[in-house]
């Protein structure tokens, strides 16, 4: 096994444990937190029943991005690409494969393949994730592969810019995707179905008032604590029945009449995801 090259080593490694294949909770991620050289902040999040590998912020973003649409089926990052397939498609675009420091041809990978539910039919796109600069940044030999190898199957890719966990919508959904993953983050009363309507039929209210001044109104009236309140209106947010500005910088102060109710019912005692 000395011997080998890197690409043959990993090769092997990919075949033994099938990294990069399944779906859902048996999908294998195609390389772990600790097999990315240039992995930073990482993340190892529960996902489906899964652990979830992300190498740094700006992927950890995306994921947060994809898990909150609600025609994400699955999500499958570090997506192994076909080995043969890249080399080829270099040979015919006259371009040199990227290499690992041993001179073979480095395996590559596509950060997310998500599967979505669009009019009732399961698709496909695929995403690479970069830091956003000042500058665009250039479509490298390895992107530019990729974008190709998925052009040769019909499916869409895409190159995501994004300022990683530096965004406002990043570290929204952030939060709430830990309390949908476990509702009782979410804090005291949130769980009360009694706390919820009132806190869903205040919302529904047509008022600039902010969500925290109509939950302060709304639990005195109940001779209830405020936090109550505003702890079930986070756990509606995480389960997504209420819809707010992602881009905002505090959830709480948004005025009410920004927000959009989509599901007027209680959270059950499992929420989603």
């Amino acid at each position: 096994m000395s011997d080998l090259t890197t690409r043959q080593k990993r090769l092997v490694k990919i075949r033994q444990k099938g990294l990069g294949t399944g779906t859902g909770q048996a999908y294998v991620p195609g390389k772990t937190v600790w097999g990315d050289r240039w992995a930073k902040r990482v993340h190892r999040i529960p996902f489906m029943g899964r652990e979830a590998h992300i190498a740094n912020d700006s992927r950890y973003a995306e994921f947060l991005w994809e898990t909150y649409q609600d025609d994400t089926v699955d999500i499958r990052e570090s997506y192994v690409c076909d080995p043969e397939l890249t080399l080829r498609i270099a040979g015919a675009m006259h371009i040199p494969h990227p290499r690992y420091d041993d001179g073979s041809e480095a395996i590559l990978y596509t950060d997310f393949l998500v599967s979505k539910r669009l009019e009732g039919k399961l698709c496909f796109v695929a995403k690479s994730v970069r830091r956003r600069r000042d500058e665009p940044p250039a479509m490298t030999n390895e992107l530019r592969i990729v974008e190709q190898y998925w052009i040769r199957q019909g499916i869409p890719w895409s190159l995501v810019l994004n300022d990683g966990m530096n965004e406002n919508w990043a570290l929204n959904l952030d939060r709430l995707y830990l309390i949908a993953l476990r509702p009782d983050r979410a804090g005291e009363g949130a769980m009360d179905p009694n706390i919820q309507q009132t806190i869903l039929d205040a919302l529904s209210w047509d008022t600039d008032a902010t969500v925290s001044e109509v939950c302060a109104h709304v639990m005195r009236r109940r001779q209830q604590p405020f936090h109550f309140g505003l702890n079930a209106y986070h756990l509606l947010l995480a389960a997504r029945h209420i819809r707010f500005n992602l881009d905002c910088g505090n959830f709480d102060h948004e005025p009410v009449s920004s927000l959009r109710i989509v599901d007027s019912h209680v959270v059950p005692l499992q929420a989603p995801r």
